[in-house]
């Protein structure tokens, strides 16, 4: 039988004794290192090339983990990392999920729980597995979106009444001269303002823009103002 072979990852030496004491036992289990931070793990896991690495997320920073895992795959793609917390709705889950690692297991996990995570990570055909990828790649999807989302209200605050009133009819479809003869100004003020506003979006065109509305339903934000 061929032993799957881990490295542990943690910079909490109880932890590490922890899992330690979980999977010693298991006669399909082997740990072949441990690592007390991130750079360590990345370093002992090109040299020692295990199955699985169970990487805590926080260790000498908040994404250690995170930054460990982007860099072991890609030297050692076909790795599995599986990420090691304390809560379950940790917000980093979502960045280790986009990162790359195939599961996640709470620390205060049963044994059984953490065993089953680990093997089911060798499994490419296992439901759970695939199960996890698909949730993983959601959970990824709607994290960006919610940024994105963020990201252009933030940037909404920083436009004037003007700006938001003519980016709102931009959104709308409306040329600039069409503007202009609603706003009683010259087509020339339109663009100026145009400009403005595209500088406050870090000089995104004003086609990227309406698409950043459209795409992320702000612009229902803009028909509730105006």
């Amino acid at each position: 039988m061929k032993k799957i072979n881990i490295l542990l990852a943690d910079d909490m030496e109880q932890y590490r004794k922890h899992f330690i004491s979980i999977l010693k036992n298991e006669s399909d289990f082997d740990i072949v290192g441990e690592a007390s931070s991130g750079k360590e793990a990345v370093c002992l896991t090109k040299e020692l090339k295990p199955d699985v690495v169970l990487m805590d997320i926080q260790m000498e920073h908040d994404k250690a983990g995170i930054y460990a895992t982007k860099e072991i795959l890609e030297a050692l793609p076909h790795t599995k990392i599986i990420i090691l917390t304390i809560h379950g709705d940790d917000e980093n889950i979502f960045d280790a999920y986009d990162a790359g690692v195939c599961d996640f297991i709470l620390k205060t996990s049963t044994p059984d729980v953490i065993i089953c995570t680990i093997r089911d990570a060798m499994n490419f055909e296992d439901i759970h597995q695939r199960i996890n990828c698909m949730v993983a790649s959601e959970m990824v999807r709607l994290k960006k979106e919610r940024n994105s989302f963020m990201y252009c209200v933030n940037l909404m605050t920083k436009l004037s009444k003007g700006e938001l009133e003519i980016l709102k009819m931009l959104c709308e479809g409306k040329k600039y001269r069409e503007i202009a003869d609603e706003r009683f100004v010259s087509e020339s003020t339109v663009r100026v303002m145009v400009n403005k506003i595209s500088k406050k979006f870090g000089d995104d065109s004003i086609r990227d823009i309406i698409k950043q509305m459209k795409t992320n339903d702000i612009y229902k934000f803009l028909e509730e103002l105006y």
